[in-house]
């Protein structure tokens, strides 16, 4: 792991790299990230969920979402997070997940966003069809 990790706040982001280890299970972290395990995966990216290294944050939860490793090297996909990033650090509204920040780790470009308990988009609409409803547009 590098000496410490560059990170970028408020829309700050730079071009950065990134890939994560091969094995989910082993233990690890990214940047002041502790992580705890993977919690979802999609095209671009992982999310993990981890916890801060130091003190100041205690038990607080963070979701670390991180680049594919065979995508670590396509710049388009390195550009696509970090345009995220940037967009996401701007928004400030109580409906919209935080983001905390954005930054690199060795050759791992990550987002650490407030993580929020409860179930994922997917989870919700299953529960509700699993019932013969569909999830309301209110929700």
């Amino acid at each position: 792991m590098s000496s410490a990790p560059a990170t970028c706040r408020t829309g700050e982001v730079g071009a950065l790299a990134g890939r994560g280890p091969s094995q989910p299970s082993e233990s690890w972290s990214i940047g002041h990230y502790l992580i705890e395990g993977e919690i979802g995966r999609g095209g671009l990216a992982r999310v993990l969920r981890a916890r801060h290294a130091h003190p100041r944050f205690g038990d607080q939860v963070f979701a670390i979402k991180v680049l594919h490793p065979e995508l670590a090297g396509q710049a388009v996909e390195r550009q696509r997070l970090l345009a995220e990033a940037s967009l996401l650090v701007s928004l400030h509204h109580p409906n919209i997940v935080r983001t905390h920040e954005a930054g690199v780790d060795g050759d791992r470009v990550f987002i650490a966003m407030e993580w929020v308990p409860g179930l994922d988009l997917d989870q919700l609409v299953r529960r509700w069809r699993q019932r013969g409803r569909e999830l309301p547009p209110s929700m």
